[in-house]
C-alpha cells in the first residue's frame, strides 16, 4: 500500500467517510509544520475541474491509485 505522500502527482480516487467520492490528480499533501491547521490534508483536482479541493485526513476512508 502506498504511503499518504506517494500519491502526489498521481491519478487517484478518494473515498470519504461521509460517502463522497472524488477522482482526479493529487496536487499536494499539506500538514505540519509548514501548514495550519495541524491536521494533514490533501489537495485533489477533480478530472475536468478548474479548482482543487482540500480534504482533511480525518475525513478520508481510502485512497485508490488510478494509474
Amino acid at each position: 500500500m502506498k504511503e499518504w505522500y506517494e500519491f502526489v502527482g498521481q491519478k487517484a480516487r478518494v473515498r470519504c467517510k461521509d460517502g463522497e467520492v472524488y477522482e482526479g490528480y493529487i496536487e499536494d499533501v499539506l500538514g505540519p509544520p509548514d501548514y495550519e491547521p495541524e491536521e494533514e490534508s490533501i489537495m485533489i483536482k477533480p478530472f475536468g475541474g478548474k479548482y482543487g479541493i482540500e480534504i482533511m485526513r480525518a475525513e478520508i476512508e481510502k485512497i485508490e491509485d488510478l494509474n
